[in-house]
């Protein structure tokens, strides 16, 4: 059976930032892709100016720096660090990657499961076996 094709979104989902994120938020990110995000609305202990400057930064280079009205929020898939809301969308490959092969991993995931299962019953834990 072929799997369904998931929705198009520009943006990670609500669920797939929720498994992947890595629970850090703060006031500037460098995201994977090389830009600079950081938060212009909540109060953080900047350095003199730099809050300045990087305003400064975002009008003049776009491309380059991002400011948010949130704190800077990341995500870590595949060894590589995305900031929430930075252009590049870098970790939407990877859930739309997820989504297209969501039932050959859902049967790998099940059969990984159970194999864990069979070595946790199998172990000896001070001369009693592991109960599960």
């Amino acid at each position: 059976m072929k799997n369904i094709e998931p929705p198009k979104f520009e943006e990670t989902s609500p669920e797939f930032e929720e498994a992947f994120r890595d629970g850090y938020g703060g006031c500037r990110r460098t995201c994977d892709c090389g830009r600079e995000l950081f938060d212009i609305a909540n109060s953080y202990d900047w350095e003199e100016g730099e809050l300045e400057n990087l305003t400064k930064l975002a009008t003049e280079k776009p491309e380059e720096y991002v400011a948010l009205e949130y704190s800077c929020s990341t995500l870590t898939v595949n060894g590589r660090t995305f900031v929430l809301g930075c252009p590049c969308n870098g970790a939407r490959p990877y859930e739309d990657w997820i989504n297209r092969h969501d039932r050959q991993l859902a049967a790998y995931l099940n059969k990984r499961s159970k194999l864990l299962e069979e070595e946790a019953k199998a172990l000896k834990v001070a001369g009693v076996l592991a109960e599960t």
